[in-house]
């Protein structure tokens, strides 16, 4: 068995040896004392904060939030951000004052400083969660920007070539830890041969190898800023090494203002509970195997060793649990402390579903706070909810139905609805008897996504006498109201009608249809030809009541 620190340690070695070995042996010596001790500094700056994040151990999940290099809105984030941020500005830097170098070198250099100042911004504040398969574009950004380096080289000066290919192996090395090991978050050794207890997580690789690359990059551009400028204008200097404290406080007033990832994609919330802690936001991202939800909480102070939540799936119809996740609270600071408002914390869960979990259910995501007290779990009540609850310690935050694979479409539908549901059969006994249950069978197509609550009525109307009788419910029943249908929904439901024992004797003509709970107001309906039915009243077929 091998730790997996001693693993972290020898690829620490593996990795920054031969690194510095060639930089300090081989490209420091060629740049100006500016850059010599930018790099330097950087270099330092970054081997602190991971062998801090490797060796402390940290006595409370706010230290292990503060070192830990996959977390966001700490120290190892705020440094490679300035770290980017720096490579932005020298890039910058040399292609202001490479007055001697071509156009086109001096545009790839704008943009290289443009694209790392945009990459510093979003190393710090997730822009790219906003953006879907976000690999994929930072993986043909980095191929784009490899190519033009390439280009640029061939048509340049050969005294650029030592930077430029410095510039392409720190991209290199940045692009496989950022790229690479996304996908695979552990690593527990080669069978027999190697087992590592507990797993490595390999997200310390990936991190690491983001840093050392992106520091080569840096020391590329600082070696381009050097043949610009050997001995660059005073305030040129101070800018430069002014420019990383800049950058900080440039992250730490956009702290004042909500990450945009929490504008853009969080569900804003104000849910207060007993402990004092406040739900200021959420997210919740799904599929048909499995769910994700961040929470984002908000609290002056909390005992975090002894408050935890819940979250549960539930059934709307039954009120039962399909599936929950229950954790302790960890304190991982996600927005800066900074004027006006209180520090949030992000909690994260993912729920896997179960296979054999029923479809075309309505189910409720539902939040629980509680306190561990003596070996017991005791619910924390909500004191003030813009959502609604279930209970007074439980809050519905969102809902959603599990949905089927789409079926073919009824050649001959009973009906067609102005809003995009298709009553595509019906199954209708020819006779029944006044005070039984009369078992009606419908079949529902939906060809767009429904946000209303909409009710089916059943018409009974006597043909002698016109009297009629009726009895309404929702079309698929209490398990899927029709706000949670969605476009290919196909499914059917088996009403349970019960006949009024008084029900007179006779002939009756059925009809049904649809209207919205908010306004009564009815949904128009027409016959598979597109003829409207008057009164949106879809004929069924004849019923004869015995007594």
């Amino acid at each position: 068995m091998i730790p997996p620190e001693t693993l972290i340690r020898a690829f620490l070695l593996l990795q920054y040896v031969p690194v510095c070995f060639i930089v300090f042996g081989w490209l420091m010596p060629r740049l100006s004392p500016v850059s010599r001790r930018l790099a330097a500094i950087l270099l330092a700056a970054q081997l602190v904060v991971i062998v801090a994040s490797v060796e402390l151990q940290p006595a409370s999940s706010f230290e292990y939030w503060l070192w830990h290099l996959d977390r966001e809105w700490n120290i190892p984030s705020t440094l490679a951000s300035m770290q980017l941020a720096l490579a932005g500005a020298v890039a910058l830097a040399a292609a202001w004052l490479g007055s001697q170098r071509s156009a086109r070198d001096r545009f790839h250099l704008l943009a290289i400083g443009l694209l790392f100042l945009i990459l510093a911004r979003d190393e710090y504040g997730n822009l790219h969660e906003l953006i879907p398969d976000w690999e994929r574009l930072y993986a043909a950004l980095g191929v784009v920007l490899a190519v033009t380096t390439l280009i640029v080289a061939w048509r340049g000066r050969r005294r650029y070539w030592i930077w430029q290919g410095c510039f392409l192996a720190g991209l290199a090395l940045s692009g496989v830890g950022a790229l690479a090991f996304e996908a695979e978050r552990q690593f527990c050794g080669f069978g027999d041969l190697l087992q590592i207890e507990p797993c490595l997580d390999m997200y310390f690789i990936e991190e690491s190898m983001e840093f050392a690359g992106i520091w080569l990059a840096l020391v590329a551009l600082l070696g381009q800023f050097t043949i610009c400028a050997p001995a660059p204008p005073q305030r040129v200097r101070l800018a430069l090494y002014a420019w990383p404290v800049i950058w900080l406080l440039v992250l730490w007033q956009s702290g004042s203002i909500l990450p945009i990832t929490s504008q853009a994609i969080a569900q804003p919330a104000a849910i207060e509970f007993e402990s004092g802690l406040r739900l200021q936001g959420y997210r919740i991202e799904g599929g048909e195997e499995d769910f994700s939800i961040h929470l984002f909480l908000s609290s002056g102070a909390w005992d975090d060793s002894a408050i935890g939540y819940s979250i549960h799936l539930v059934d709307q119809e039954h009120g039962n649990s399909i599936v929950s996740h229950d954790t302790f609270l960890h304190q991982r600071l996600e927005f800066l402390l900074a004027p006006g408002y209180l520090p949030v914390y992000r909690q994260w869960a993912k729920l896997i579903i179960p296979p054999d979990a029923d479809r075309n259910r309505a189910l409720w995501v539902t939040l629980t706070l509680w306190r561990a007290e003596g070996g017991a779990f005791m619910p924390l009540s909500v004191i003030a909810s813009d959502h609604q609850q279930l209970n007074d310690t439980q809050v519905i935050l969102d809902e959603f139905a599990l949905e089927t694979a789409p079926t073919g479409r009824s050649l001959a539908p009973v009906a067609l609805f102005e809003n995009g549901f298709a009553l595509e059969a019906v199954r209708l006994p020819e006779s029944a008897q006044a005070g039984q249950t009369l078992d009606v069978t419908f079949w529902w197509r939906s060809d767009n996504n429904e946000t209303e609550d909409l009710a089916q009525f059943l018409h009974f109307v006597e043909v002698s006498s016109s009297e009629w009788w009726g009895y309404d419910q929702q079309p698929l029943g209490r398990r899927l109201p029709t706000r949670l249908w969605y476009r290919g929904l196909a499914d059917s439901e088996t009403w349970a009608v019960p006949l009024p024992t008084d029900l007179a004797p006779g002939q009756y003509q059925i009809s049904t249809g649809l209207y919205r709970l908010t306004d009564q107001k009815r949904v128009p309906a027409s016959d598979g030809d597109g003829a409207p039915f008057i009164d949106a009243r879809a004929p069924l077929g004849t019923l004869t009541v015995h007594e």
